[in-house]
């Protein structure tokens, strides 16, 4: 005898929308044992855990599709990132794709929506940009303003007054999110577009650190006794010297030798699935970018950098201590571009400069700037 056992979703109105299948019982007819009747107690945790699965997947499913359009305009919102994520339920663990998405940036017809917002904006994007050698200390540039042509004028200006003015090729660091691919695109240059390193071996480094329990213990037959490790080694080695098709085998391998470990093993089914979501993980965000892999072995042989570090230091000086972390404020977009300039301008150590523009009595009257103490905020 087989009993299929599965779900149907749908509006309200009979209509089935979505047909899930949940789980296959079989029980042999012929060979039945006293008491084998129904289901068992592992059964119905796994019916259970199974059920609660697909449930609240498709609630969530459900919900953000609900919230992905603007509620006051109706257009839709652009996706920021999404990656797996878990919830815990009272049955048990729930895991299910998180989604984050950018707030938007139109105002709303009506006159309360008007009122509301008036000359403030809902969010403030500010953009940073910093260039220069490795090792040295980068210029720094940064804009609170809309993104128009004039933002890519003074982008342009920048690169040129920093020594950048030949149409050479500007690589582009990027974490994946190309927020930014409007503003580099329109610049008169080549752009080279290469997936910054900092994230991709931050995402490597949790899967080590969920493989480390498992590491231990031959599954194939010309396995060694630390297999799942070697592979992770190898895995990993491949997506450093950017070899698109020899990293997607090795990733699965790793997930089939994962799914090994948790059958010959139950015990440690949960640190299994870890190790699983976190592979799923970065083969997804790689898969995704495989455009902007590089050999970074070479590039960074050659002088170039691999991470955006440099940059997230200055946006953290520049925007995070002003206007997120130390001191949370109410910013117009004049205000806040306003005291980005200010920022800038003390860590390029250009604030006398910028003070004199301002203020052409500045040195005629004995009165001094700090400029020069970059480190401390104000």
């Amino acid at each position: 005898m087989r009993c299929t056992i599965a779900l149907e979703f749908d509006n309200g109105d009979g209509s089935v929308v979505k047909r899930v299948e949940v789980m296959r019982l079989h029980r042999p007819i012929d060979d039945q044992t006293p008491g084998d009747v129904g289901l068992s107690l592992s059964e119905g945790k796994s019916l259970l855990n199974c059920v609660q699965q697909e449930f609240v997947v498709e609630q969530i499913e459900r919900f953000c599709a609900s919230h992905r359009s603007c509620v006051d305009c109706g257009v839709q919102r652009r996706l920021h990132d999404s990656h797996c994520s878990e919830l815990k339920t009272a049955p048990g663990k729930v895991y299910y794709c998180r989604e984050r998405r950018k707030a938007c940036n139109r105002k709303g017809s009506g006159k309360e929506n008007r009122a509301e917002a008036g000359n403030r904006p809902s969010s403030i994007a500010v953009v940073v940009a910093a260039l220069g050698k490795a090792g040295k200390q980068p210029r720094v540039w940064a804009s609170a303003m809309p993104r128009t042509r004039r933002l890519n004028q003074e982008m342009t200006r920048f690169l040129e007054d920093s020594g950048y003015g030949d149409p050479n090729e500007v690589v582009v660091l990027t974490d994946g999110v190309r927020d930014l691919a409007g503003v580099a695109n329109d610049l008169p240059y080549d752009n080279k577009w290469i997936l910054d390193w900092a994230h991709i071996g931050r995402m490597l480094r949790r899967v080590e650190q969920a493989i480390a329990p498992l590491a231990y213990g031959r599954l194939t037959d010309s396995g060694s006794a630390f297999e799942l490790s070697d592979l992770f080694v190898r895995f990993r080695h491949y997506v450093w010297v950017g070899r698109t098709a020899a990293w997607q085998q090795f990733a699965a391998r790793l997930a089939h030798l994962l799914d090994l470990r948790e059958t010959r093993d139950p015990a440690v089914s949960s640190h299994v699935r870890k190790a699983s979501n976190s592979l799923s993980n970065v083969v997804t965000y790689l898969d995704s970018n495989a455009e902007s892999l590089i050999d970074y072995r070479i590039w960074q042989r050659a002088g170039g950098r691999i991470s955006t570090g440099f940059v997230e230091s200055s946006i953290n000086r520049i925007v995070g201590r002003r206007m997120c972390k130390s001191q949370h404020m109410r910013w117009s977009r004049v205000g806040a571009h306003s005291v980005v300039q200010l920022r800038v301008a003390l860590l390029n150590q250009e604030f006398h400069e910028l003070a004199r523009r301002q203020f052409p009595w500045i040195g005629q009257r004995r009165v001094t700037w700090p400029w020069q103490r970059t480190s401390q905020s104000f």
